[in-house]
């Protein structure tokens, strides 16, 4: 079940090039990586001992990766504290391609 199903999501390309940080609390896992030359970062979130696919087929891949991914905007606190910019869910359409 998606997560903020009333929030609006876009798809979109990105090309990731590194890892800002790679951390799991609360059953929430989080791959916190760098998109450049955007003012942000995008997560990639999993749930622990659950769906984390996401997050292994980029770790697998290696960076520079880019992926096609939809997403959403980040909760206000997150983005403030953290600079999250892009948020994607587990259950979120995603594929690497290239």
């Amino acid at each position: 079940m998606k997560r903020y199903p009333s929030r609006p999501r876009a798809r979109q390309t990105f090309t990731l090039t590194g890892v800002e940080n790679r951390a799991q609390s609360n059953g929430n896992e989080r791959l916190v990586c760098f998109v450049p030359g955007e003012p942000g970062l995008l997560v990639l979130w999993g749930t622990t001992g659950g769906d984390t696919a996401h997050i292994e087929a980029v770790e697998q891949h290696g960076f520079h990766v880019t992926i096609t991914c939809d997403w959403l905007r980040p909760n206000d606190d997150h983005a403030e504290k953290y600079g999250h910019r892009y948020w994607v869910d587990e259950d979120d359409h995603f594929e690497i391609v290239g």
